[in-house]
């Protein structure tokens, strides 16, 4: 006889019949009706305040239907009046939600361990002494508890008991960096506690009132943990766990690879379930080792690049009917959800410049793709041809699909979906820069003769039409044969960061305007992709442009683009940001604290993920970030950036409310950049006294300082508040935005801090969420 026990205080006994060998005994509180299975399927309830948690009928069906029992008759004195077909029905109809051991088919061993659950034991005992099935997956104690109380039944730690009943879980070994684990205790009673016995430091605790609670524990030793339990009466019974902590084995020194220096770190907390999209990368020098690293603890996609080849190619992803070739693949269309899968492309320029068909493996576009002259002939820029914004819809299309077909072989190689594609090129239709727009195109015949008889104003409107146009087909072929199409991103499609600069930005840049239908949603990138890399096209965190005497710094830049994004009702931004590059056309590389404050300003703007990249490297570093190659104590700019990239768009996953529901707040000034077609909102606030004199062409020039971007929930009273010193020392600020909160004294350092503000009783109530700025999550949990 196989006996369940659900709990020492139990009495009742009922027996089912036996049943292919085997018999079930099973306690069985108070008789009574069958619950609606709708709002609570295992009715679970206590009779009074204090009482014994009491498990109805339906528990009993549950475990009869499992065995199959269907028609055989319950012992005698259960209750219940409906029919037990009734229930039957329901749990025919839910088997396979009610899966919670992971074999796919609800079993008797789901039905134990529900009641198991429901009665209080610990996860280490739901499936003791159950066969399960080599391919179960069983649910984790939250998912199983969301499973059930969401179903409108009482927790284990919500059902009032006059007896308090307290197990902390099994004892925990970890080893770092792996610094957070999870406490799977069970408690029952009015309240539960969880305090720190002992350790070597005290531990990082997210919430001490939960049974089930996430610990960080940094420093190698023995942590002792105590759970207790009190009842109404206020009787307490508690037990004791112990997280057993290993001192990291990776230590660095001189003969430290690449890969040493991120096994070196705790990474951060990301916040389960979050959807911003995930991190990517452009560098085109990390080796699969890395991409792993990246994908599995730093919040990035596996990243897959499609440089070079657009077929399926057996060799780079798919062998046919033997399987996978890449280690990798194996592992991830073995573990499917594991890793968030992206792929990237930039090596489009062969295929608009094969007019000759000198390139066999490329398509041969028609003829009409190029500029021409009046005879009939090819211009030529540089031995190159140039592509005539009149270039057909299903010529670009025909390049989509031809990009696309390496992007299906992925999505069938990995067995999922592909979920960021990165398309990086500068290619086809392009701005004229130093030419007039006339000029450039105008020397086609058939190109004058369309944009004279068009109704744009202006060649550049005319251009940017064409290219969003062009662009648009382009992403359609290539997402022709995937079963979902990712998240596109098209670096040079943004709102413009020179915008009103100076004179000749207009022949810098396409129209963002273009790339936005009339019923605002975006043609070609679901999200607007701004640039910002440190020192090139601005003056680094502070400084002025020299000519123009004005404010030239990154952020200053960015929040052009972001105004003008906004103005266009774009409020989401995937950004293309770099902390610099080293080799021969190094501008310098900025230090982690104030990239890290850029960042956070980045997401505060409206980020949801961004692209970490645009390196210039020499040699000798691309073949050490390839092969994993020895690069001693000094920690790698590559490795740096991933890291901050990663620290803060975790950051702001437990802040994704604000980036989805709320608004970035203008301020009351215009940019600084305005012409008569670009007078945007500066997109911060100014800050009293956070200002200096730097001398310009025409005289001094003020430039900020410190800043602070805020955003406001709509409807709501509660704002997010980023401030960051851009230059100086860490300082206090004092920020007036809103009348009704007042004066707010707030730390500014050179890492940026962020803050949630909440109008509580008509007084403003200030937390910092990044209390330790350079490890923001330190104290967030998933």
């Amino acid at each position: 006889m196989v006996r369940v026990i659900l709990s020492s205080s139990l009495r009742q006994l009922c027996v089912l019949k036996r049943v292919k060998a085997r018999l079930l005994a099973f306690c069985l509180l108070a008789p009574f009706s069958i619950a609606d299975a709708n709002v609570c399927p295992f009715a679970v309830t206590s009779q009074s305040p204090g009482s014994i948690p009491r498990f109805g009928i339906d528990v009993l069906v549950l475990l009869r239907h499992a065995l199959r029992v269907d028609n055989e008759t319950l012992q005698s004195g259960i209750g219940g009046s409906a029919p037990i077909s009734q229930l039957d029905a329901t749990i025919a109809a839910n088997r396979e939600r009610w899966d919670v051991d992971g074999d796919l088919e609800y079993t008797s061993n789901d039905a134990v361990i529900i009641a198991r659950y429901l009665a209080g034991f610990s996860a280490e005992v739901w499936a003791n002494n159950l066969t399960l099935s080599t391919a179960a997956v069983r649910k984790s104690p939250a998912a199983l508890r969301s499973f059930i109380v969401d179903d409108g039944c009482p927790g284990p730690d919500s059902v009032p008991s006059g007896n308090a009943f307290a197990d902390a879980g099994p004892d925990i070994e970890t080893t770092l960096p792996a610094a957070r684990v999870r406490l799977a205790g069970t408690a029952r009673g009015a309240s539960a506690e969880w305090t720190q016995i002992s350790g070597p430091a005290p531990a990082i605790i997210n919430s001490n009132s939960s049974p089930r609670m996430w610990v960080a524990a940094r420093q190698p030793g023995s942590y002792v943990f105590r759970l207790v339990a009190t009842d109404s009466s206020g009787v307490s019974v508690s037990d004791e766990m112990t997280l057993t902590v290993r001192a990291n084995p990776v230590v660095l020194n001189s003969n430290s690879r690449v890969l040493n220096h991120f096994q070196t770190q705790v990474s951060p907390a990301f916040k389960a379930n979050n959807t911003l999209l995930p991190l990517t990368i452009s560098y085109g020098g990390e080796g699969q080792y890395l991409k792993t690293e990246l994908a599995q603890r730093w919040g990035f996609a596996y990243q897959f690049p499609m440089y070079g080849s657009f077929q399926r190619e057996p060799a780079t992803y798919w062998d046919g009917d033997t399987g996978n070739t890449m280690e990798s693949l194996r592992d991830i269309r073995a573990n499917r959800g594991k890793y968030k899968i992206s792929a990237t492309t930039g090596s489009l320029y062969r295929m608009f410049q094969n007019y000759d068909a000198s390139v066999p493996s490329q398509p041969v576009l028609d003829p009409s793709t190029w500029l021409r002259a009046a005879n009939g002939s090819i211009f030529l820029d540089g031995g190159r041809p140039v592509v005539s914004p009149l270039a057909r819809d299903d010529q670009l299309y025909r390049a989509g699909e031809f990009v696309g077909n390496t992007l299906a072989a992925l999505e069938e190689a990995t067995g999922q979906r592909i979920g960021v594609f990165l398309n990086e090129g500068e290619y086809g239709l392009w701005i004229p820069g130093e030419n007039s727009y006339e000029g450039y195109f105008g020397r086609d015949p058939s190109v004058l003769q369309a944009f004279q008889n068009s109704s744009f104003s202006s060649w550049a409107e005319f251009i940017s039409f064409h290219k969003a146009r062009q662009e648009r087909q382009l992403k359609l072929g290539v997402f022709k044969n995937v079963k979902k199409p990712p998240a596109y991103s098209w670096y040079q499609e943004s709102y413009g960061g020179d915008r009103g600069r100076w004179f000749g930005w207009s022949n810098w840049m396409f129209r963002y305007e273009q790339f936005i239908a009339s019923n605002g949603k975006p043609l070609v990138s679901d999200y607007a992709q701004p640039e910002t890399y440190y020192n090139f096209t601005n003056s680094g965190w502070t400084g002025i442009q020299t000519q123009q005497g004005i404010p030239w710094d990154a952020l200053t830049v960015a929040l052009k683009s972001v105004g003008g994004s906004y103005s266009l009702g774009q409020r989401n931004f995937y950004p293309w940001v770099s902390m610099g590059g080293e080799g021969a056309d190094s501008r310098g590389i900025s230090d982690d604290e104030r990239y890290l404050g850029m960042l956070k300003m980045w997401y505060a703007a409206g980020a949801i993920g961004s692209v970490a990249g645009y390196f210039t490297y020499d040699e000798p570093y691309f073949t050490a970030l390839r092969t994993n190659g020895v690069v001693g104590v000094s920690r790698p700019t590559f490795v740096r950036q991933a890291m901050l990239h990663a620290h803060a768009h975790a950051l702001f996953t437990h802040l994704e409310d604000f980036l989805r529901g709320d608004d970035l707040l203008p301020g009351p000034n215009s940019h600084p950049y305005s012409d008569n077609s670009s007078v945007t909102p500066a997109m911060e606030f100014p800050l009293a006294g956070q200002t200096q004199q730097v001398m310009g062409p025409s005289g001094p020039v003020s430039i900020p300082t410190a800043r602070i971007l805020v955003r406001k929930m709509r409807n709501e009273d509660r704002w997010l508040f980023a401030v960051w010193a851009n230059a100086g020392d860490e300082r206090t600020v004092t920020a007036n935005i809103d009348p009704r909160i007042g004066s707010l004294n707030l730390a500014a350092p050179k890492s940026g801090a962020v803050y949630v503000v909440t109008l509580v009783n008509g007084s403003a109530n200030v937390r910092r969420i990044d209390v330790e700025p350079m490890d923001p999550t330190k104290f967030l949990f998933p």
